[in-house]
């Protein structure tokens, strides 16, 4: 099997970003600080053409519970994030859809909120995923997420999945 990589980050967005396509996601990864215990994801990422321009919208939920921060309390609390990328536009897409079907995968950056909100300030993510193009749960796609700024700035991740599935879908 081919593998295959579609890098849509926001400082290459206006050069490889297709014109429609939906990226979803959901499952679990090993955690950064202990191997025995799960990291676990769920996003959606949208793509459409709208007047004439690219939109970018979605959201990302993310938990590690081995990673931990001390919270206002004194007590250690793991790290749980929400993150958001509204309504992105960019200019006119310059590649077709038909020449992008041959790419899976995706980067994506956008603002993380901690949750709770009250441990501290938020800051932005890096995803990156990639779909192999197996049907179903796969141990085969990949995911990595980097968080910079705020609470839990400086914090990365990356791993095949260990459950779940990373899908693609380009119109």
């Amino acid at each position: 099997m081919t593998k295959r990589t579609l890098s849509v980050g926001l400082l290459m967005l206006t050069l490889v970003l297709p014109s429609c396509f939906d990226a979803t996601g959901g499952g679990w990864i090993v955690s950064a600080s202990d191997p025995n215990r799960k990291a676990h994801f769920g996003f959606s990422f949208h793509c459409t053409d709208e007047e004439g321009a690219t939109v970018v919208r979605g959201n990302l939920q993310y938990n590690d519970k081995a990673y931990t921060v001390t919270a206002e309390n004194g007590k250690p609390q793991g790290l749980s994030i929400k993150g958001a990328l509204f309504d992105v536009i960019f200019g006119p897409p310059p590649l077709s859809c038909a020449f992008l079907q041959s790419f899976f995968g995706g980067r994506y950056s956008g603002d993380y909120l901690p949750q709770p909100q009250t441990l501290g300030p938020g800051g932005t993510f890096e995803l990156q995923i990639e779909d192999l193009g197996q049907q179903g749960p796969s141990k085969e796609d990949v995911l990595t997420l980097s968080l910079s700024g705020g609470v839990f700035g400086g914090y990365s991740n990356s791993g095949t999945l260990e459950g779940g599935q990373i899908t693609v879908h380009l119109d």
